[in-house]
């Protein structure tokens, strides 16, 4: 990883990075209000068909980066240095992410203003305040390199997590719709099953194992911080994995256990 300096990251530009993070929440931000209209004011159904959008963003981006992925004598595998840069697609996703987070924590909170109080609200502000800690840290922590290096190579492969969301939001889209055959939305609920298992629990299993090995390149702190949040996600997505199985296994609890 001789091409991954710290006189590029010191050219990274902060200000570009920020701008990234606003586009992201623009744009997330303009949809959601554009389907809301084209719905008729449904926007629980303009949250899902948004959050479906960003999900095949994301998973998309994540999969090109982990199929570049490369070996590493202390974390196993990074990203190469051209992915790593913030000029490439992988840390702009990350950014445009961040912003689309941030867009729906506002959101939430403009609802809970109002006196409304959006499905799930609680759980979506930590998740968020925990996604964007994840982001920014590795969007904007660049004094030394090879943490740095860590730290995004990590988020790529822990937002390969949102291809599994992709089923989740069709199998929640199908089942507001009366016109899709039971048929295949118990495909959609075994593809998200197959999908989970596969995105959030094998994947962070090899992803926890990086990170513990590339302990030397972080500073302590940070280094229990990382594992902390990949720990806590793991045990939740456990859970998360138990009930759908469950709703795979019995039909009848579909509509409780897929609200995850």
């Amino acid at each position: 990883m001789s091409g991954y300096s710290l006189e590029d990251l010191a050219a990274e530009s902060h200000w570009e990075k920020a701008v990234a993070v606003a586009l992201g929440g623009a744009c997330a931000s303009t949809a959601y209000f554009t389907f809301c209209r084209l719905l008729q004011g449904d926007g629980s159904t303009a949250e899902g068909v948004v959050d479906l959008l960003h999900s095949a963003y994301t998973s998309a981006v994540a999969a090109r980066g982990i199929s570049a992925l490369q070996r590493h004598e202390v974390f196993d595998i990074a990203l190469p240095p051209k992915l790593a840069r913030a000029g490439g697609p992988v840390v702009r996703m990350f950014c445009h992410s961040m912003g689309y987070f941030l867009a729906d924590a506002c959101l939430i909170l403009l609802e809970l203003s109002r006196g409304h109080s959006p499905k799930l609200w609680a759980g979506r502000l930590v998740h968020h305040a925990i996604q964007s800690t994840s982001n920014g840290l590795s969007i904007f922590r660049t004094s030394r390199p090879q943490e740095t290096l860590a730290m995004r190579s990590g988020l790529c492969q822990a937002y390969f997590a949102e291809f599994s969301t992709i089923f989740l939001r069709l199998s929640s889209l199908a089942r507001r719709s009366r016109s899709v055959q039971h048929r295949w939305t118990r495909a959609l609920d075994w593809s998200l099953l197959v999908s989970f298992g596969l995105c959030r629990l094998v994947n962070f299993s090899f992803l926890i194992r990086c990170c513990l090995r590339a302990r030397p390149v972080f500073s302590p702190g940070l280094h229990a911080l990382l594992l902390g949040i990949q720990g806590s996600a793991y045990v939740l997505n456990v859970g998360w994995f138990l009930k759908l199985a469950r709703s795979c296994l019995r039909p009848s609890m579909r509509h409780v256990s897929l609200e995850c």
